[in-house]
């Protein structure tokens, strides 16, 4: 539910709240630190801004202000860890006004608009919120819990239903 934009706030119970947030946190983190990972192209462009600032070729001396300008604001502003940058992320979506269920949007089709404000909550997402591509098992149910009721069981209590229930499906 916290991942629908429609009900991640309408919980009964604060700590239920608080360790689903933190849960969500502790995937989104894990995400990040995958794609740092994975993700060489990030290392090459430091590796090649600093080469540069190192040699620079002729005709950028005079963008040798900037560049170092631009090493500066870097060291100054640091991309921060995998961790905060995700309680930053949730923190924003948090903040982010609620979908009321009149506006009749879909949860995927709102995640798809704001994939790019919430890279990696978009990815969990993706994961999280699937629908059951079949309703196969919900009618096998249906079938074998019509054939345990029969007339000969009627006065079955439901509780004794749902124990027949329960070991006809995992039998």
């Amino acid at each position: 539910m916290f991942l629908d934009p429609r009900f991640k706030l309408y919980f009964e119970d604060q700590y239920v709240a608080d360790t689903t947030k933190q849960r969500i946190i502790e995937m989104i983190t894990t995400i990040i630190n995958k794609e740092d990972r994975n993700n060489p192209q990030i290392q090459n462009e430091e590796q090649q801004l600093s080469d540069q600032a190192a040699n620079p070729p002729p005709q950028l001396q005079i963008n040798l202000v900037w560049q170092h300008y631009a090493e500066k604001m870097k060291n100054i502003q640091p991309k921060g860890t995998a961790t905060s940058r995700a309680i930053l992320e949730v923190q924003r979506y948090l903040d982010d006004k609620v979908v009321l269920p009149c506006e009749n949007i879909s949860s995927l089709e709102w995640w798809k608009k704001r994939k790019d404000v919430y890279p990696h909550l978009y990815a969990l997402a993706l994961k999280k919120l699937n629908a059951m591509a079949t309703s196969v098992p919900c009618e096998r149910l249906f079938s074998s819990c019509g054939l345990l009721l029969n007339d000969r069981r009627t006065r079955l209590g439901t509780r004794k239903v749902q124990q027949l229930m329960f070991l006809n499906q995992n039998s």
